[in-house]
């Protein structure tokens, strides 16, 4: 879309101040930034002008002298294009960008400040913030479907997401077990890792169907777990498009 594309003021695409190291004053996003940035790039074994390099193939504005404003607090704003080319080029999740690790607390916004661990499971889209609407009806574990109102919506995605990664790695990891199994020959354990792989199947089967209700594009599944599932009677639907 256009937005991605224009330079706008990272405070206010994503509104992240965090403290600074001496918990004197507040740090504003571009610092935090500049911060996490540079240690990140130490640990990749890249110089400045390595990123600088390695952005210019995403963002051709960008050069080892942009990284060097940047690290030295001489942005004052970062493009969401930007952001996430950093991500993809220090191969790390946009929100290892946007929290300082040794930040006391994070400020969202005017008035608005959470530990590191409440923000990041805002970011992932697993709860809402402390004292936001929904909050106190968030509800743990992950097998409890939340129902409310525009939390829920916004974050299906994510969390349906997550559980057709799980169900999928869960159904592998049966069919080996069983596979196992059967190459020993043991028939006790082989009819209890058939029961488990079983519901395995059926438990990803589940997730296909919230998928499409959905409307959502799952991952790829397993071919080996489409047979296996239709061998067992089990349809292991694929996500209707919409045209």
């Amino acid at each position: 879309m256009p937005a991605i594309a224009r330079r706008v003021n990272v405070a206010l695409v994503c509104a992240f101040v965090a403290l600074s190291e001496d918990g004197d004053r507040a740090d504003a996003i571009t610092r935090v930034l500049a911060r996490r940035v540079f240690e990140l790039r130490k640990a990749a074994g890249m110089n400045q002008a390595d990123l600088g390099a390695h952005m210019a193939d995403l963002r051709p504005n960008w050069s080892r002298s942009t990284v060097v404003k940047l690290e030295n607090n001489k942005r004052e704003s970062v493009s969401v294009a930007d952001l996430l080319a950093l991500a993809l080029v220090l191969n790390v999740p946009v929100t290892a960008l946007l929290v300082a690790e040794r930040s006391s607390s994070i400020k969202l916004a005017e008035g608005h400040e959470y530990s590191p661990a409440e923000a990041l499971l805002w970011l992932i889209a697993e709860r809402p913030l402390p004292g936001s609407p929904g909050a106190e009806r968030h509800i743990v574990p992950e097998n409890v479907v939340m129902e409310y109102g525009p939390w829920v919506t916004a974050a299906r995605p994510a969390r349906l997401t997550r559980k057709l990664l799980a169900a999928h790695d869960a159904a592998l990891g049966a069919r080996e077990r069983l596979t196992t199994a059967m190459e020993r020959d043991y028939e006790p354990e082989i009819k209890k890792s058939e029961a488990v792989y079983t519901n395995r199947l059926q438990d990803l089967a589940a997730v296909l169907t919230w998928l499409n209700e959905a409307k959502m594009a799952p991952l790829p599944v397993d071919e080996r777990l489409r047979h296996d599932a239709t061998q067992r009677g089990i349809e292991l639907p694929p996500v209707e498009q919409e045209d």
